[in-house]
This record gives C-alpha cells, sequence and structure tokens, in this order.
C-alpha cells in the first residue's frame, strides 16, 4: 500500500520478433545444467511471447525438467495487456495451469486448467512472462513501485525497489544498470 503502480513509458521499440537463449551452469567447473529459450513476435496490435525452460547435461539425468510459459495479448503504446496466459510443467507438455483476462469484465480466471477459478481483475495486472517485458520497457526511478502479476495459478502483487543507477563490470566491458529487488 502506497507504492506507485509500474510506470508504463516505453523507452525503446521492440523488435518485432526475437529469440534469446539462456545457459544455466553450476559451480567452479561450469557443469551445463539448463536452458532457456524466451521467444517474441509482436505486431502492431498483438503480441505473443514463450519461453521453454528445461533441465540439461547431467541434470537431465538425474532431475529431468521442463517448465513452457506462453503469454498472448494485445500491445499499444502503453505496453502489455495480456488475454490468455499458460503454463506446462514437465517432459509431456499437459498445461497445468492457465489465465484468462476479462478486462471488459474486470475477472481473471486462472487456475488448474481442470478447476478454475474467478478472482476480480485489477487494472495493469501482467502475467509473469509478459512482466518481464514490461519492465525492461518501463522508465523506473529509485524508489518502490508495486505491479499486480499472476503465475496461472495466483494473482500476487510485486512490491519492487528500484535503486539508483550503477556501472556493472562485463566480459564486453562496462554497462549501466538500474538494480530492482522484489
Amino acid at each position: 500500500a502506497g507504492a506507485p503502480q509500474l510506470p508504463i513509458l516505453p523507452v525503446r521499440d521492440l523488435p518485432q520478433s526475437g529469440a534469446q537463449t539462456y545457459e544455466l551452469f553450476f559451480g567452479a567447473a561450469r557443469l551445463h545444467i539448463g536452458r532457456t529459450l524466451l521467444t517474441w513476435t509482436i505486431d502492431d496490435e498483438t503480441y505473443r511471447l514463450s519461453s521453454s525452460s528445461e533441465t540439461t547435461g547431467l541434470a537431465s539425468l538425474f532431475r529431468p525438467y521442463q517448465l513452457d510459459y506462453v503469454s498472448e495479448g494485445r500491445i499499444d503504446a502503453s505496453g502489455f495487456h495480456p488475454e490468455s496466459f499458460s503454463v506446462r510443467r514437465g517432459r509431456n507438455g499437459a498445461r497445468q495451469y492457465a489465465a484468462r483476462f476479462d478486462w471488459s469484465g474486470g475477472e481473471l480466471t486462472l487456475g488448474p486448467v481442470s478447476a478454475p477459478r474467478k478472482v476480480a481483475l485489477p487494472g495493469g495486472t501482467l502475467d509473469v512472462l509478459a512482466f518481464i517485458y514490461q519492465l525492461a520497457r518501463a522508465r523506473l526511478a529509485p524508489g518502490r513501485i508495486q505491479v499486480n502479476v499472476t503465475t496461472g495459478n495466483r494473482l500476487e502483487t510485486y512490491t519492487l525497489e528500484v535503486g539508483a543507477e550503477e556501472e556493472i563490470d562485463v566480459p564486453n566491458g562496462t554497462i549501466r544498470a538500474l538494480p530492482v529487488r522484489q
């Protein structure tokens, strides 16, 4: 309570489509244990975001795991407006959780696909995947902000602490970064 909502002011245009792969390594030996592929397609009015994560290498032998998210909805100058979000866990690809956003009716239907429930839909609510992209588009200033986010199974209010801009050394040089902590 009292923290402002996420300031949705686009600071740059996103490419219409793209993909990013993240590799996860463990320990000093840098054992390859996971991979995530993020993809997006954005046109003038709609978007589709997906994330597919899985264990790899030895980790996949001892603990095989897969997690897929898909977010679809509308996009405009103020950002992402989800209409549907789904979560699949496990190698069989069965959809386990889903959320449907009824903006005109003010309802969010969410939960297990076999037993969905309805809750009130606060304005500006995002799913966890659209939240990542929206946060990247937001003009943030140091302080506290709040945003409503669904995981497909729950609706939560995230309170974010935005720190002052700092410089971070990375292999390609020095970058300016804005620390954000939940």
